[in-house]
């Protein structure tokens, strides 16, 4: 399961990518995205989640997305699934919440 976030309006697909590599540690990798806006790239910080029955909680920090405090303000998706290889894996490589190209809004 993966969490994508794009920060405001920065022109990529997504900016950060959180994925749970071990679900059984409670520790996931919080990386930038790629060039493409959807594959990992360079490791930002660990990130710790944690499961209870069908939910997925975690809390990423704001200064790990350089975003300020006072103007909080991104999108985000989550996808479980195979892995991204464009945005049509969002219809068609698994379960993407929400789906295909839409994307949950938090403005703080």
């Amino acid at each position: 399961m993966n969490l994508y976030i794009r920060k405001g309006d920065s022109g990529k697909m997504y900016d950060y990518v959180f994925g749970m590599i071990k679900p059984s540690e409670g520790f996931g990798t919080l990386s930038a995205c790629a060039d493409d806006g959807l594959s990992a790239g360079e490791k930002v910080t660990d990130v710790r989640y944690r499961i209870k029955d069908d939910l997925v909680m975690t809390a990423i920090p704001l200064d790990a997305l350089k975003l300020d405090p006072n103007e909080v303000r991104f999108t985000f998706k989550w996808f479980d699934g195979e892995t991204v290889e464009d945005v049509f894996s969002f219809y068609t490589g698994g379960d993407a919440a929400p789906y295909g190209r839409l994307n949950y809004i938090y403005n703080g």
